[in-house]
């Protein structure tokens, strides 16, 4: 839009050039037409009076024609000048959009950048190295698959007894909100334990869920989400950058005792 009004105001100067030169020529007023007053040769009683004639002249030079209405595009220094400006805008217009392709694809290249360094945070449900037997006990591991340190925001851990998994509200309803320490920086791929470990049969059978759970009438779903900020955030905007946000979400297999990524699309992101 901007191209197109910097060419429009070209055209513009340019007419306003041609029309004030066109005006300012004396030949294009009068028309080639002369005003000639002689005095009447006719013999008279009263005072002589002068007759006035006009006659038209198509050049005050013999052999040569008025200019056509196109000369004044090519006529020295009305039609050069705007010729030379409307080129000049033309130039300025082309700079300008090839200045704009380079910056976006500067902006394209650091971006690429940035999220090839960013963190990525992902969590997955883990067997407890901590667990005795007889108990299977579980618990979530939190891992920075990216480059440089995270910084933790916050963290939610819930559980539920859904009918389907893809049957969870959407949009996600998160409410157990885990107590961490204030920043806390994840650095490296290390399991990093959130939560609490937990059994899962045990919970199926203290919520007396176990018929159900072994019909797959229902199912037992542990999902969550962190929020946290990269580093490049963080330095660039004075820490107050962009949030990023993981989700997830797991279903208990009573047959395979183990669990399995479900849910609705809503429930495993990330940004």
């Amino acid at each position: 839009m901007k191209s197109l009004a910097m060419l429009g105001g070209g055209a513009l100067i340019l007419a306003v050039i041609l029309v004030a030169g066109y005006y300012q020529n004396p030949d294009a007023n009068n028309e080639g037409y002369d005003v000639q007053c002689v005095q009447d040769s006719q013999p008279s009683t009263v005072a002589p009076t002068l007759t006035c004639k006009m006659r038209s002249e198509q050049n005050t030079e013999k052999g040569k024609s008025k200019s056509p209405w196109w000369y004044k595009f090519l006529a020295w220094p009305e039609g050069i000048t705007a010729w030379l400006l409307l080129l000049t805008l033309g130039a300025i217009v082309w700079q300008a959009k090839e200045t704009r392709k380079a910056a976006e694809a500067a902006l394209l290249n650091a971006q690429a950048v940035i999220n090839a360094e960013r963190a990525w945070l992902v969590v997955s449900i883990e067997n407890d190295p901590n667990r005795r037997a007889p108990f299977q006990t579980f618990i979530h591991v939190l891992n920075n698959k990216g480059r440089t340190p995270a910084v933790l925001k916050s963290i939610h851990i819930q559980y539920d007894f859904v009918s389907l998994p893809d049957n969870l509200p959407v949009p996600p309803e998160y409410k157990g909100l885990i107590g961490m320490p204030e920043r806390l920086f994840i650095v490296g791929e290390k399991d990093l334990p959130i939560g609490i470990a937990f059994d899962p049969e045990k919970i199926t059978f203290m919520r007396s869920k176990i018929p159900q759970v072994q019909n797959a009438q229902e199912f037992l779903v542990w999902y969550g989400r962190v929020t946290y900020e990269d580093v490049f955030e963080t330095q660039t905007k004075n820490n107050l950058g962009k949030v990023h946000e993981t989700r997830w979400c797991y279903a208990w297999s009573f047959g395979d005792k183990r669990f399995v990524c479900c849910g609705p699309g809503e429930y495993n992101c990330n940004t």
